[in-house]
């Protein structure tokens, strides 16, 4: 590559750099501000120093780069730099801060800006502190390193280079560095050097290093390694050589021995990790699984362990199931009973969670506690100091305690009971227990974690207490900022939480994006119950597309991971066939294994499979029973089956001793619970704040009317703080009492997630319930879930049932103009709050039974007239369906005044496909103005509602500065979020930024990964670009038959372009057999459909009778017609027809006329026959300059007959100065494109010496070149060079067989008394290339010098010309000598030269040449080549007068005038 080349990609990628520092990508920091720089390592592109930055008072590392102004180093920073941006979030990966730059002498040398570990690497940090180090810290450094690769390889990264010299140690954890060497696994891995890192590289790669590639399971041999290096403390092999010797015994399978004392499994994990083979190694997710599971087994040991070994203690063991690590879950195994583990999950009880207090801290231990804290000096106790000094007077006796509390193993366990299955609200019971045993010690233990928030975890339980009330007033923000402080640090649980506050819009606004978002990175970083929450999202369409697919993978991934909540989801799934295959067979089997396990949603489950015949026989008494077992663990649901089916009355059974003392107070509570309720009732009214006074205190006494009512006041925040999660949990207590009201709220808290998760299973029971209890708003949503398949297998049919006997119900199915007003004060039950939406609603959805034929048959008009009523009662789904039949003229005449009208009133509504349909109308102009800024502004509103179809039209906006500013990297975040979603024109979209580097690195081989994806969907774009990839190779290996089969399926759908394609592969026999009648068809077809190519083809067809009959007429009207389109190729080819009147009559003003209008748009081939035009005067006056311009631009775009012609300017200097050096140029140029004219110049230039030394060996070679590319020309003088001998030995015999093949025939020169003879002027030229062998024929020569002037049966060449006659002047040949003057006077194949021009002249004229005497008389005349003389002229005028010209006799006159 060239100087100038080098410092251009340099400037490309600084430029880059600093775009993002100025668009605040990058954060850039100021060199100044750094101070104390001290050197503290060294890397293969720069150092590593240790700074204090003044400004933000904190130390940084930074690592400088040798050479920052070399392309190789600054493609290797910003590679780093990239990677470093995208994996620096997760807590054991060193932070990436920003940059810094400094100038010496104008050159920019680049830093990053990296965070600071202060116990150097982890060799280092083993060597020194390894006798530290219990197996507790071990694991935790080996469960650190497992996270951070997991992280990267989820990005598909690979780090390739793990030792441990880049693995830092910050606080005791570890922090990942060095990316230097890191790839994403689409880029090519090559090996790199292994040298110092040998016992930590994968050996397959020193077997192979060729065409071995470092992957994913090279860095788990690499982490194997590291694992041992922890339990041991020092670095393998640490007393051998790092050399070949050690290499080779490696890849001979050696390995370090085992620590004595290292736990099996530990050992176990690290010796799979390094095996030969690497698809026998593990992956690193069940790395961090086994891990995990270790880690668990060392906790239970005593889940509050004693670190300080003097105190006594009484502590649970607890056995955890080490199934639960496994990748899949065995069914057989599953339908065991599992041992009660202290957590019994029913999210329909409001039971105890039985048996967890004591796993964590046992009585004997709480007695302890008590008297620890009774030991407690008055100064220490909380209540003589201010809030202020409690934090900042944290004493050693406070730090003993936490340690004996041991506060870590606590966090752990609770997030374990979230991972299986523990439910928000049974997390706060878990909690509260924990703090009631340990009494006044929860003060202590707030002010330790207000002083301690060093630690991620430690934030996030601090902000569990603010979020469930625990110690400390109830602080929805300040939970709300722990928590997001804590997600930011990746701290997966507290992403859990983080997402729920989201949803709830506990401390923060209401945003389901962001919650969907937090599940997300919870979900990614292994968080179990993130995993199952994240399915939830993807089940029920929540802030992202409903995807049945990926909801049940996640799902799966939490059953796996232990999570029972996801495995009773996971059995609905194979129950209805969600996201899965239909197998209730299955479906049974997970019921009846949860429900063994006290699960009272699975007892349901299971009660309705025997009831029902569901993956079992019929049997109703074992569903009595397991009915029976649902309701005594608290399912209303079960309840509510048993009076209905089975006539059952559910009592409570209550301890004969205890009967008496319930009869006496059962009386007075009665009263106590109606008297505070009946207040509250009465205060309702006129003061919010007492009325929950009294409902709160009804409440706690269990009056189900007050619960139900205090629900109320949380959902509307009447008295209190709003609060959907106890809103729900009120209604829940109320629902148990078997109050309907209850129940019937609980179907929209189910049924939409108000309060709690959405559950459509439990929403459809509740609503089937109520339903036959003649609720008509539950009827309306039951037939919503059987139109939509929620929570039941979907039965369109039944749907309208419901929905028209609903609408027969005229307080129903009121006028649209009448409202139903509802005081929210008052009446706050969802059914009624919503009981107008539902009124509207059923007009909707029964005109979407008409109008999609939903159990029923199709009716557009009563569609019509349905959604119109919902629609003007404010109906935002109505109105946009209404705005389609206007748009498309269905049930009613098109009208898209109108239809814009609906679509804008839905949008007003916040409907999101109303919105799109808006940006549409914006940017087609359809119904209203064109206005891409407002059409752009309501596809953001649509996206950001996550509408599917809207993403890609955003990046399209983007992508093409429709509407807002151009911007690619948004352009490809928008089509990359569609595609995540399976949208096929994202997907296709996305597959074009890749093809073209359009907002993200070209890779070809992703390109078309998504054009294949988005083709699978049968997008026709999609497998037109899956045709080209196959048939040019691009990102696949190059695939004819794939080709044409892709092209075959998207032309079979109308795809013109792809019918165009489909017809050159059989007009050329691409990937089918050559059929020229075929390609004719697909041509026709194309163009039919208007495709210009197409179009330009189908008269190539006509033109040359190709798969059809000739006819130059239809080749001319589809090229006139395909250039009335703009096709530049058929505006030069109707420019042909005009110029040779082919199908038109012959019209070189307009062929002039075309070739301008190609050549105008770039086409090659009409600016080189418009420079034509131009030199020629065809359509137009001779103007070489002009032609001189065009034969230049054609020929800087590599034309080689353009590059030819602009030579032969440059040698006759015809529109430009002459220069034999350009000439010379500008040959060589269209030599070296293989030009066979261009190759027959050079030799010229090379015989000649004209603007390149003379060169009769190149000269040969070139028209050897020339010739044997069919050049006629170069035939003849080939021929020339063999009969004289010319930089070639001399073969005559060669020579004229050159001669004989140059004309075509074969001249029998002795036979032929002169050239008369001959018709055909090749022949001629033949007959005198022979002919002037015979010892230098003057006269021949001076005919070949002939024919080489006029061009007749050979190319015009004056240069040659001029040679010819030269050499029959030198003979002497007078004719030859005059020509010879007349080329040197006016500059014909060789400069002008007056003196020449004038010898030559003067020898002919004495010898009698009429010409040469006029010409000579001329000369002395003008004193032109010689000194004026009157005399001589006019003597030389008479003598030509005298021999007949009488031309002369003017020019005597004029001179004897002049002399007299």
């Amino acid at each position: 590559m060239s100087k100038n080349a080098e410092i251009k990609d340099l400037n490309y990628y600084l430029n880059w750099l600093e775009s993002s520092i100025d668009d605040e990508n990058i954060k850039l920091y100021e060199y100044s501000n750094f101070k104390n720089i001290h050197p503290i390592g060294r890397g293969s592109y720069g150092n590593v120093y240790s700074v204090n930055c003044e400004v933000y008072n904190r130390v940084f590392a930074l690592k400088s780069f040798v050479d920052s102004n070399n392309k190789q180093t600054i493609r290797k920073i910003l590679k780093e730099l990239k990677l470093h941006r995208s994996v620096d979030y997760h807590e054991n990966i060193i932070r990436l801060y920003g940059i810094t730059n400094e100038e010496f002498d104008t050159i920019q040398k680049y830093s990053f800006v990296l965070e600071y570990a202060d116990s150097g690497t982890l060799t280092t940090y083993l060597k020194e502190h390894f006798n530290e180090l219990d197996w507790t810290d071990k694991y935790k450094l080996a469960s650190q390193l497992a996270s951070a690769i997991d992280f990267l390889h989820r990005g598909n990264i690979i780090h390739r280079d793990l030792h441990g010299k880049n693995i830092l140690i910050h606080q005791k954890n570890i922090k990942l560095a060095d990316f230097g060497l890191s790839k994403k696994i689409s880029e090519a891995s090559s090996n790199t050097s292994v040298l110092g890192v040998i016992p930590y590289v994968d050996p397959k790669s020193f077997d192979d290093k060729e065409k071995y590639k470092l992957n994913k399971k090279s860095d788990v041999y690499s982490v194997g390694v590291l694992l041992w290096q922890i339990s041991s403390g020092h670095i393998p092999f640490h007393e051998d050589d790092y050399g070949p010797r050690l290499m080779l015994s490696i890849l001979n399978g050696r390995r370090e021995k085992i620590i004595d004392g290292t736990p099996v499994k530990y050992s176990n994990l690290y010796t799979e990790c390094w095996r030969d083979e690497p698809n026998k190694r593990p992956n690193i997710q069940e790395i961090t699984s086994t891990l995990k599971s270790i880690n668990s087994l060392i906790e239970i040991d005593a889940i509050i362990d004693h670190i300080d070994r003097k105190k006594e203690t009484h502590s649970t063991e607890v056995e955890i199931d080490p199934e639960l690590s496994k990748k899949t879950i065995d069914l057989n195994n599953e339908m065991q009973i599992i041992p009660n583990d202290g957590l019994n999950i029913s999210s329909d009880s409001n039971k105890e969670i039985r048996g967890s207090t004591n796993e964590i801290i046992s009585k004997g231990e709480s007695n302890n506690i008590m008297k620890y804290e009774n030991r407690m000096t008055p100064s220490e106790s909380p209540s003589n100091a201010s809030t202020s000094e409690q934090v900042n007077q944290v004493t050693k006796t406070s730090y003993d305690f936490i340690e004996f509390l041991n506060l870590d193993k606590i966090i752990a366990y609770v997030i374990e009971k979230h991972d299986k299955g523990a439910t928000f609200d049974q997390a706060q019971q878990l909690i509260s227990e924990h703090i009631l045993q340990i009494n006044q010690a929860t003060d202590k233990l707030i002010k330790w974690l207000l002083k301690n928030q060093d630690k991620t975890q430690h934030i996030w339980f601090l902000g569990l207490f603010y979020y469930y009330n625990i110690g400390v007033e109830e602080n929805v923000v300040k939970a709300f900022e722990l928590f997001s402080k804590a997600a930011d640090d990746n701290y997966p649980i507290a992403q859990v939480y983080l997402a729920k506050c989201y949803y709830d819009g506990y401390g923060t606004k209401f945003n389901l994006s962001l919650a969907f978002y937090w599940y997300q990175k919870s979900a990614e970083n292994g968080s179990v119950v993130g995993q199952f929450y994240l399915g939830n999202f993807y089940e029920f369409g929540i802030a992202i597309v409903e995807n049945e697919n990926k909801s049940f993978c996640w799902y799966d991934t939490a059953a796996k991971n232990g999570n029972n909540t996801a495995k009773l989801y996971l059995a609905h799934c194979y129950r209805l066939g969600k996201g899965v295959e239909k197998d209730e067979v299955i479906a049974f089997k997970y019921y009846k294994s949860l429900a063994k396990q006290e699960n009272a949603d699975a007892q349901l489950q299971v009660g309705n499979c025997f009831y029902y015949g569901i993956g079992t026989k019929i049997d109703k008494i074992q569903a009595k029973c397991w009915y029976e077992k649902a309701t005594n663990n608290g399912n209303i649901i079960a309840k509510n089956i048993l009076k209905k089916y089975y006539k059952v009355k559910v009592r409570v059974e209550i301890d004969k001793s205890k009967k008496i003392k319930f009869y006496k107070i059962l009386f007075h509570k009665s009263l106590s619970q109606l008297g505070f309720y009946c207040v509250g009732k009465l205060l309702l009214k006129t003061n919010y704040e007492k009325s929950f006074h009294y409902f709160q205190k009804a409440a706690e006494n269990g009056c189900k009317f007050a619960q139900f009512n205090l629900g109320g006041c949380y959902q509307l925040g009447d008295g209190v703080r709003k609060d959907l999660r106890k809103s729900f949990e009120l209604y829940k207590k109320s629902a148990e009492q078997g109050y309907i009201n209850a129940q019937s709220q609980l179907i929209y808290c189910y049924g939409y997630g108000f309060g709690t998760g959405i559950d459509s299973i439990k929403a459809f029971e509740l609503a089937k319930i109520i339903a036959e209890k003649g609720y008509n708003d539950a009827q309306y949503l039951l037939g919503e879930y059987y139109v939509y398949g929620k929570g039941v297998d979907k039965d369109e049919k039944k749907a309208f049932e419901l929905f028209n006997e609903l609408a027969k119900d005229t307080k129903y199915f009121v006028s649209g103009k009448k409202e139903i007003k509802i005081n929210k004060q008052r009446e706050f039950e969802y059914s009624k709050i919503f009981a107008k939406n539902i009124n509207i609603h059923l007009k909707y959805v029964l005109g979407n039974c008409y109008n999609k034929g939903v159990g029923t048959e199709v009716n557009k008009t009563k569609a019509f007239e349905l959604y119109k009523m919902a629609a003007e009662e404010g109906s935002s789904f109505a109105q946009n369906s209404l705005g389609l039949l206007y748009e498309y003229g269905e049930g009613t005449e098109m009208n898209l005044k109108i239809a814009f009208y609906w679509y804008n009133k839905a949008a007003e509504n916040g409907n999101k496909l109303a919105q799109y349909n808006l940006g549409v109308f914006y940017e087609n102009g359809r119904g209203v103005e064109k206005n891409d800024a407002k059409a752009f502004e309501y596809y953001q509103k649509s996206a950001d509602q996550g509408y599917l179809n809207a993403l890609p039209r955003l990046g399209y906006c983007y992508e093409y500065g429709e509407g807002t500013d151009k911007k690619l990297e948004k352009a490809f975040y928008w089509y990359n979020t569609a595609s995540k979603d399976g949208n096929k024109v994202a997907q296709y979209n996305l597959g074009n930024c890749y093809k073209n580097g359009r907002g993200v690195e070209k890779n070809e081989a992703k390109a078309f990964e998504y054009y294949q994806k988005s083709a699978d969907q049968e997008y026709l774009d999609a497998l037109l670009q899956l045709g080209y990839c196959y048939e040019f190779g691009q990102g696949t290996e190059k695939n004819l038959k794939r080709a044409f089969y892709w092209y075959n399926k998207a032309a079979k759908d109308g795809n013109k372009i792809a019918q165009y394609n489909l017809g050159n592969c059989y007009k050329n026999g691409r990937g089918v057999e050559k059929n020229e009648a075929k390609a004719f068809e697909y041509y026709k077809e194309s163009a039919d459909q208007e495709y210009l190519n197409a179009l330009l083809q189908l008269g190539y067809c006509y033109e040359y009778g190709k798969g059809t009959e000739k006819n130059l007429e239809k080749a001319f009207d589809w090229y006139n017609k395909a250039a009335r389109n703009g096709n530049k190729t058929a505006q030069y080819n109707l420019g042909n027809c005009y110029k040779n009147g082919r199908g038109v009559e012959k019209n070189e003003a307009k062929a002039f006329e075309y070739y301008k209008e190609s050549a105008d748009q770039g086409y090659l081939n009409a600016q080189l026959r418009l420079g034509n035009c131009y030199k020629k005067g065809v359509g137009t006056e001779v103007d070489k300059t002009k032609a001189f311009e065009l034969y230049k631009l054609a020929a800087e775009k590599g034309n080689g007959f353009a590059q030819n012609r602009l030579g032969s300017l440059y040698q006759y200097g015809k529109g430009t100065e002459k220069c034999l050096e350009k000439a010379f140029y500008w040959y060589n140029k269209a030599a070296e494109s293989g030009n066979k004219t261009g190759l027959y110049n050079v030799g010229e230039c090379y015989e000649l010496g004209n603007g390149v030394n003379k060169d009769l060996i190149k000269a040969f070679e070139y028209n050897k070149k020339s010739a044997e590319n069919g050049h006629i020309s170069a035939k003849f003088q080939l021929g020339y060079y063999h009969v004289n001998g010319i930089g070639t030995e001399i073969d005559k015999e060669k020579g004229f067989e050159l001669y004989n093949e140059a004309a075509g025939s074969n001249i029998q020169v002795d036979t032929i008394e002169n050239d008369e003879e001959l018709v055909n002027d090749l022949d001629k030229v033949n007959y005198w290339y022979h002919k002037a062998t015979e010892n230098d024929n003057e006269f021949a020569l001076f005919k070949l010098g002939n024919f080489y002037e006029l061009g007749k049966g050979i190319c015009e060449n004056k240069v040659r010309a001029f040679e010819f006659y030269k050499k029959s002047a030198n003979q002497g040949f007078i004719e030859a000598q005059y020509k010879l003057g007349y080329f040197y006077e006016n500059g014909i194949g060789t400069d002008i030269n007056k003196e020449m021009a004038f010898n030559t002249y003067k020898i002919a004229a004495l010898e009698g040449d009429v010409n040469a005497q006029k010409s000579l008389a001329y000369l002395y005349e003008q004193g032109e080549g010689t000194d004026k003389n009157v005399e001589n002229a006019i003597y030389w005028y008479r003598k030509a007068l005298e021999n007949g010209c009488s031309d002369a006799q003017v020019n005597l006159d004029v001179l004897l005038v002049q002399k007299k």
